[in-house]
């Protein structure tokens, strides 16, 4: 255990100096809305027309339900042949929403199956229309990711600043500790779960495997947060309110009080654990409280805007990488 632990304390520690050689940042999905007029919105039928080796088209009437969670009437689904897909939902529930809202994962779909789907889209609306119409898009959603392979899951110990609700993930067969997160419901939850545990045990080669995510929507911040796609590269984010602890913070804990870390969280555990355990749990987070260094913001907010400055190009001028390898 004391070994294992002291490993997952120089991964952690690393990273926290160096995200971008330690960790693994990435945009893992993007949505945004599409101002196209009522006709080019209809035009958009006709990709079901294209059926190549690499993709296909596939229009679906959504029911009531996912109607009333997702705000839109139609679906025309883009699938692959390495199995990812891409949404393209169709015609809002009021003339105030755009009649367009596109949602994918970069990682999963592949940019050059994105810039070939944005490519059939601006064939079909016509180039100047397309051009316009992108250009005044509004984003929706943004996830930035950070995988931190090898590191074991149930080493990770964190606390978060803003004051929101908190949720531990049990898996319902196994029974087992997967995830956390904080906030839910329709605001902007930071997750942080097992990834190798959700693909099966495995995942990019790694039987360990620590992913970090947040999920932004713009729109559940109010109307000033809300943003263009032009200004997709500009936005700045770096996981900051959490606060990370040396997995060494494990090295001898009661497991009645890590049990309690898993199911309520950190900061609440405190409060409702008995005078002696709080005092101690107190002086091991005083003496394991990790500080990320300077890089560890610039980094990653740099590594962030390289990534939606590229997908912001591809979907502007999907043309222009058409032929080329992305």
């Amino acid at each position: 255990m004391k070994n294992n632990l002291e490993q997952s304390s120089y991964i952690l520690t690393n990273l926290l100096d160096n995200p971008s050689l330690y960790g693994c940042p990435s945009i893992d999905m993007l949505s945004f809305t599409i101002p196209f007029s009522e006709n080019a919105t209809k035009s958009l039928y006709r990709l079901q027309q294209i059926r190549t080796v690499d993709r296909q088209y596939k229009l679906k009437q959504l029911t009531n339900d996912e109607v009333g969670s997702l705000k839109y009437r139609k679906c025309i689904t883009a699938t692959f042949s390495n199995g990812a897909y891409f949404s393209i939902y169709l015609f809002g529930l009021n003339e105030r929403q755009n009649r367009v809202r596109v949602q994918f994962n970069p990682n999963t779909v592949g940019l050059a199956n994105a810039v070939a789907v944005f490519n059939d889209i601006r064939q079909i609306i016509g180039k100047s229309d397309y051009d316009i119409c992108i250009s005044n898009s509004k984003v929706t959603r943004v996830d930035y990711t950070l995988d931190i392979p090898n590191l074991a899951f149930e080493h990770l110990i964190v606390d978060y600043a803003y004051r929101t609700t908190f949720e531990s993930f049990i898996d319902d067969i196994s029974c087992l500790y997967s995830g956390f997160q904080y906030g839910a419901g329709k605001g902007c939850p930071v997750k942080f779960y097992d990834k190798a545990f959700e693909q099966g045990g495995m995942f990019n080669g790694y039987s360990q495997y620590t992913r970090l995510e947040k999920l932004h929507k713009p729109n559940a911040r109010g109307r000033k947060s809300m943003f263009r796609l032009s200004e997709l590269h500009t936005q700045k984010y770096a996981f900051q309110g959490v606060t990370f602890y040396d997995p060494l913070i494990l090295d001898g804990m009661p497991k009645s009080v890590f049990e309690l870390i898993r199911r309520e969280g950190l900061g609440k555990a405190i409060y409702l654990l008995t005078d002696n355990n709080r005092r101690i749990l107190e002086r091991r987070m005083s003496k394991y409280k990790l500080q990320a260094s300077t890089d560890f913001k610039k980094q990653l907010i740099k590594r962030y805007q390289e990534k939606l400055y590229e997908l912001k190009n591809l979907i502007a001028v999907p043309h222009r990488f058409a032929d080329e390898k992305v």
